[in-house]
This record gives structure tokens, sequence and C-alpha cells, in this order.
């Protein structure tokens, strides 16, 4: 095992951005809060599907741009096979099969938007960038 593979993994999924993700879950949920219940657990539940969801779709946006970072960011995680990027595939595909399987547990509604996010950060890191168009 490399040396350093804990900071690599911590640059690869933008380590320090995942703490921007509680705060906009916290307000998602006092947005609805006259509609829904809310409790501590499912604030919980929620917050690690989104961490799951933003990781993979950083990892995914990596992915997206291999070739590009291969010329002009060699140094970065996957252009520098620090992390290989097959590693980084399964890491995504892990990363999005467990957030919708916890929301698949915890209610239809957290697992059919998480399903559409999934979508969406698919599209946003994928083929979008080839339809500017779009606005992504």
């Amino acid at each position: 095992m490399k040396k350093n593979i804990l900071k690599d993994w911590a640059e690869l999924v933008r380590f320090p951005n995942l703490f921007t993700v509680p705060g906009d879950i916290l307000l998602g949920m006092c947005a609805v809060s006259s509609i829904a219940t809310l409790s501590l657990s499912s604030y919980l539940y929620v917050l690690l599907i989104s961490l799951l969801l933003y990781a993979g779709g950083m990892i995914l946006n990596d992915i997206m741009d291999y070739d590009e970072d291969k010329q002009a960011r060699p140094h970065r995680v996957l252009p520098s096979k620090r992390i290989t990027i097959d590693t980084a595939k399964l890491a995504v595909a892990s990363f999005f099969a467990i957030a919708l399987l916890l929301s698949y547990f915890h209610s239809q509604s957290v697992f059919v938007i998480s399903l559409i996010l999934v979508v969406v950060i698919y599209l946003y890191d994928g083929p979008s960038r080839k339809v500017p168009q779009l606005g992504f």
C-alpha cells in the first residue's frame, strides 16, 4: 500500500469541500420542515447519502477530465497514477450504489431524489460537456 494513499483519496474527493455538505442538507431540511418531520437520525442518514453522492461526483469529474488532465494537469491524482482510473471507477460505482441502497431503505422519496441526483451528476460530469447550450 502506498504511503500517502489517504492523502491521495482526500485530494481526489476534494475532502475540504465535503464540509459544505452538512449545511446544505440542514438548510434543505429546514426548508421543508413545515411539511415534513425532522429528526437527527434522518439528518444523519441523508447527510451520509449526500456525502457519498458528492464524493462520487468529484471522482467522476476527474475520470471524465482524465485525458485533458493528462496533458494540462499531469500532477493530479489520476493522471499521475497515484490512484488508477479503474480504482476510481470502482469507487464511483460503489459510492453511488451505497448511496442508492441507503436511500432505498430510508424512504421512497429519498430514493427517487437520490436516483435523479445520480443521473444528473453523470450528465453534468459527462455528456453535457459536449452540448454547450445546456449551460453546465
